[in-house]
């Protein structure tokens, strides 16, 4: 019976040291390496539950993701639907087409928000790059900010290594400066509010399409 014990204690603990050495890091990389896994835990937790997160760095940088269970084409398809942003994107009370040439799209677009007691409205014309169905990088080239560019990048989530995608990681980040004689803190937290209603809008409108394609 010592015998028996002493063999299935040795046993055990070689493969456990079989596990640890010939088999994590190939876990780590098929399981932990997705664009949603690198980012930190608490806000891998969030956009799980389907909440849109936002950072916002000191020099003006403002990162939006959300997770949308859907296909990278119809995140695309709606993302590059500019004219038919009016319909969901809150603020936008209109947005045009005013040139298009290959992967390049020149679009204005005007907004309205209300901040306390005032109605601020805003012009953007801003000049939009694809790429590959996967990313596109945006710049204002007239308007009311002095600056306003950064990108919309699409990332496929798949379970697992190997498995077909099931889900979608949007991201947007974007570089502000206010309009002259806007408060910076005011406009901050405006600007800021203003991202998360987009997301979460483009995340509405993204899922809706995908019902009713598949009706």
């Amino acid at each position: 019976m010592r015998l028996s014990l002493r063999h299935t204690i040795r046993s055990t603990f070689f493969l456990l040291v079989v596990w640890s050495v010939g088999f994590t890091p190939s876990l780590h990389a098929e399981l932990f390496d997705s664009a949603l896994d690198r980012l930190p835990v608490s806000e891998r937790v969030a956009l799980r539950d389907g909440d849109v997160t936002i950072s916002v760095s000191d020099e003006g940088l403002y990162t939006v993701r959300v997770l949308v269970d859907t296909s990278a084409a119809q995140v695309w398809e709606v993302l590059t639907d500019y004219e038919g942003s009016v319909s969901y994107a809150p603020n936008v009370v209109s947005s045009t087409v005013l040139e298009t040439d290959g992967d390049r799209t020149i679009v204005e677009q005007v907004s309205e928000r209300k901040i306390l007691f005032f109605t601020f409205r805003s012009r953007i014309c801003s000049e939009n790059i694809a790429s590959g169905e996967r990313r596109i990088d945006f710049r204002a080239i007239d308007g009311d900010f002095p600056v306003l560019e950064g990108y919309w990048q699409i990332e496929p989530i798949a379970p697992f290594s190997g498995a077909d995608p099931t889900a979608v990681l949007l991201e947007q980040q974007v570089t502000v400066v206010p309009p002259d004689g806007v408060p910076g803190d005011i406009f901050r937290d405006a600007f800021q509010t203003s991202l998360v209603d987009l997301m979460q809008a483009l995340k509405g409108e993204i899922e809706r399409r995908a019902a009713m394609g598949t009706e």
